[in-house]
């Protein structure tokens, strides 16, 4: 089954998030898979799944990365900070002026296509958890790369949206291998895959 990466969630689902997100706060993520590529975890896909705030283990790094960013911002703006550039680092200081013309933001620290839209209680309905993905999805132009997936992360404060081209490796048994959407608020659980030979040898 294939999902539309620019309209991937029907609106009782966006109204179920909606609820939940309002009585737990927490995260909540799910991702769509480029095209015909299949998990090596079974659920992991085509899922909506949540983690209550009082289950965080700790202050989550994302947080973090979006209060250094805001500092950031402004103390750039009041010093008018200038930076030598690559060819590399003009496109994604392009990239970052244009997302933060349209009120979404783009952290120094993932350097993946990504931008985060902050989100307030207003956000938390069915028409604002969709207005909110459509701008992330429009600007990161998902309808014109179908063939590429999507993860979202979502909290109350805000709604990350990250392409996804290719797995960060591959299982034993060849299964493409993912990075779930906690793990990019800082919530990290990599996929421990079976050794084979060679590596094996001397084990």
């Amino acid at each position: 089954m294939e999902v539309a990466v620019d309209d991937p969630l029907q609106p009782i689902e966006w109204v179920n998030i909606a609820e939940v997100m309002n009585q737990t706060g927490g995260l909540t993520w799910f991702q769509v898979l480029p095209v015909q590529n299949k998990a090596s975890l079974l659920m992991q896909f085509n899922c909506v799944h949540m983690l209550p705030e009082e289950k965080f283990p700790f202050d989550l790094p994302i947080e973090t990365f979006l209060k250094n960013h805001e500092s950031n911002e402004r103390k750039i703006e009041r010093r008018n900070i200038r930076q030598e550039a690559d060819e590399a680092f003009e496109a994604r200081q392009t990239f970052t002026s244009n997302a933060k013309a349209q009120g979404l933001v783009v952290l120094p620290e993932f350097n993946f296509k990504h931008v985060i839209y902050k989100m307030t209680e207003m956000n938390l309905s069915q028409e604002g958890l969709t207005y909110s993905y459509t701008k992330c999805a429009v600007f990161l132009g998902l309808k014109e790369e179908e063939h590429a997936g999507v993860t979202v992360v979502l909290s109350k404060k805000w709604m990350l949206v990250t392409q996804i081209q290719q797995p960060y490796m591959h299982s034993s048994q060849d299964y493409p291998c993912y990075l779930d959407g906690f793990a990019y608020a800082g919530l990290v659980q990599l996929q421990e895959v079976e050794k084979v030979w060679p590596q094996t040898v001397g084990s």
